[in-house]
């Protein structure tokens, strides 16, 4: 760990080497050379606070949440001594505080939080086309040859990465899409979605296709299957990546297309932007291509299926944290009814599910993810987050449609609230 201090300016810069952690609050962003300090140092500058008088002091408005005291000097963590913090403290991702960012390693080295960075317009980039969800209920899912009478349920906007976004923005974060939609009905519908969730259309484009579809089949117990129809693709377009990208600060995508996605996350990490990503079991079907993804990625949330396609192994601490050698700060795996657990490289933590009526499992991965994604905004520890995002997640399950049932911070705050007073 390092901290530097600008004797001219009166500036301290705080280098976090391989954590998921950050600890100090601060309203301040002063100028400073990050470029300059990070070719000197040949480590990547993550934030900084400004001090109002000499090292050592914190302003009246910055809050020292876990205990670090700053150094007046220049100290490396070869003789620094200064105390880890605890496991259970804060791992958010972003915004309001001082950033925690994917850090220096020896595969590459970017910067996340440099000049500018927390005046970025949107929190999340929803990158992936938005699709309609056609969704019907039957007894069971059909095999193969047979037929089963059921009903038609209705017509939703769905889409997982827009899903995510939806449900992101629902908890109070800033959110923009990034896809296409086709100029027809289904299109319309889903802009509207967008609108009437608060998340931006600037960089949805409206293409002469049919919008993406997906047909879902929900049996009694909840459960679902479905097959997607997806818009033709295209190259990705740089130039619009890039203008939306300079607006983000973190971007959410689901990586079918590896070389896609490759090239998606490698402009990311040039603009300064975290990459989170969800990993299912088509996703990611071998280990090689696991280990591709996880090499790009920041926050990596994986569903159980995702996580046995290439592990033998129980899902825990043990078979979770070596994944994060390839690169990751974070790993999430959700095991549906028996909740999620998540690990970083010093902290970790597991919660069931909360017990609810299922109507419909659609969209709650998504939900889940989104839920988490928001409430790292919010600098809440890792334990909070966890439970926070599995009460969001029990939510949406509890209607018809992905999005139907997309709580609000009210709604998940409630449920936590109602789940303590019952076990205490």
């Amino acid at each position: 760990m390092i901290w530097l201090r600008d004797n001219t300016q009166h500036n301290v810069t705080m280098v976090l080497d391989d954590d998921v952690l950050r600890c100090l609050r601060c309203k301040h962003q002063p100028e400073i050379d990050f470029a300059t300090l990070d070719d000197a140092l040949d480590v990547d500058i993550v934030e900084h606070l400004q001090l109002d008088g000499d090292a050592g002091e914190f302003p009246p408005d910055v809050s020292n949440d876990c205990g670090y005291e700053p150094l007046g000097e220049c100290i490396d963590d070869r003789d620094a001594n200064m105390a880890a913090p605890q496991a259970d403290q804060i791992i958010d991702l972003t915004t309001q505080s001082l950033e925690l960012s994917r850090l220096s390693t020896s595969r590459r080295q970017h910067q996340f939080a440099r000049r500018g960075w927390l005046d970025r317009t949107f929190d999340v980039l929803a990158y992936g086309d938005p699709n309609i969800d056609y969704v019907f209920e039957t007894a069971s899912v059909p095999l193969v040859d047979e037929k089963l009478l059921g009903r038609r349920l209705g017509t939703f906007a769905g889409g997982t990465a827009a899903n995510v976004a939806c449900a992101t923005s629902r908890l109070g974060a800033r959110v923009a899409g990034y896809g296409r939609v086709g100029n027809d009905a289904d299109g319309r519908m889903l802009l509207t979605a967008n609108d009437e969730t608060g998340v931006s259309n600037a960089f949805l484009r409206v293409v002469e296709q049919q919008t993406a579809a997906a047909t879902i089949i929900v049996d009694a117990s909840g459960e679902k299957a479905l097959v997607y129809a997806p818009m033709s693709g295209e190259p990705v377009d740089e130039v619009a990546l890039s203008a939306a990208l300079q607006q983000s600060r973190l971007l959410y995508a689901i990586p079918y297309d590896l070389a896609e996605f490759l090239q998606v996350t490698a402009l990311a990490h040039a603009h300064g932007v975290a990459v989170a990503i969800d990993i299912e079991a088509a996703v990611a079907p071998t280990r090689a291509r696991l280990d591709a993804l996880l090499e790009c990625s920041d926050i990596v949330f994986m569903n159980e299926g995702g996580f046995r396609a290439t592990s033998d192994a129980e899902i825990a601490v043990e078979a979770i944290r070596p994944l994060l050698d390839k690169g990751p700060q974070l790993i999430v795996v959700t095991m549906g009814a028996a909740g999620a657990i998540a690990c970083s490289r010093t902290a970790w933590a597991k919660h069931p599910a909360f017990p609810v009526k299922m109507v419909d499992a659609t969209g709650a991965g998504d939900c889940f993810n989104g839920a988490f994604l928001a409430a790292c905004f919010k600098g809440r520890t890792l334990e909070d987050t966890l439970a926070f995002a599995c009460a969001a997640a029990s939510i949406a399950v509890s209607a018809v449609g992905a999005r139907t049932a997309l709580p609000t911070m009210e709604n998940v705050e409630r449920l936590i609230s109602d789940q303590s007073v019952g076990r205490g």
